[in-house]
């Protein structure tokens, strides 16, 4: 059985300083199918 995909939305205004590593953290989470949305 494929595990669900979890889709996050990350709010971004004015936030291009922490994108990368807000990213960075959602990418290392142990959930194996994440999907990053940038809103």
């Amino acid at each position: 059985m494929t595990p669900p995909l979890i889709s996050v939305i990350v709010p971004a205004r004015n936030a291009m300083p922490y994108l990368p590593e807000a990213l960075a953290s959602i990418r290392n989470q142990a959930a194996p199918r994440l999907s990053p949305t940038r809103a």
